[in-house]
């Protein structure tokens, strides 16, 4: 029992990693087919689960945002950020980007679809898994950009992971940013970087 407890440890372990730049306070810099750079000129190649048809997640919280407001929208340094994202995944084949219909979000995914040139739609956070799963099974194999909030990334993530492993990130956290690579809810690889 013992030795099947240590292969299931194991194999949880195996599936949540982040990617390791040389500096640790690199940040990510381009993400393209089958890789990422960081700032400290280091690339990482994706793993095998990332390039084998999974449907790939990028999830990110809104950038930063005002401070007042029922629907705050971005400050200069969340536009910034918005801004940042899109250079970054210009490269990444993404197939559409999803936000929630707040300003924040909406704004936080803007330039990607602008850059990109392609489709917005939003989803409903309350109805987290439902929508994930639907991806999962009607879009095969192409790759998303999911900008949610501070407590509902973190449960997408835990959602295509099928295990609560992500809290909540902390409300002057803006930087994180989520790869997953998922065959189905429970079968799926995370990378956690920052940019």
């Amino acid at each position: 029992m013992k030795y099947i407890t240590f292969l299931l440890v194991l194999l949880f372990v195996n599936t949540c990693e982040k990617a390791v730049p040389t500096s640790p306070d690199a940040i990510v810099t381009a993400i393209t087919d089958d890789a990422i750079e960081f700032s400290d000129g280091t690339t990482q190649a994706f793993p095998k689960a990332f390039l084998d048809n999974s449907t790939i997640f990028f999830l990110v919280r809104h950038a930063e945002k005002e401070s007042y407001g029922q629907d705050p929208d971005l400050t200069p340094e969340g536009i910034e950020r918005a801004n940042r994202l899109a250079d970054i995944l210009k490269n990444a084949n993404l197939f559409k980007v999803y936000s929630t219909p707040y300003q924040r979000t909406i704004n936080t995914a803007f330039p990607t679809i602008k850059a990109l040139e392609i489709e917005h739609g939003s989803y409903d956070h309350n109805k987290m898994g439902d929508f994930l799963n639907t991806l999962i099974e009607h879009q095969t194999g192409k790759r998303f950009l999911i900008v949610g909030h501070s407590n509902t990334t973190p449960k997408a993530v835990n959602h295509l992971l099928g295990n609560s492993v992500y809290e909540d990130i902390d409300h002057e956290e803006y930087g994180k940013l989520f790869i997953v690579a998922c065959k189905s809810a429970g079968d799926a690889e995370v990378m956690e970087v920052r940019y």
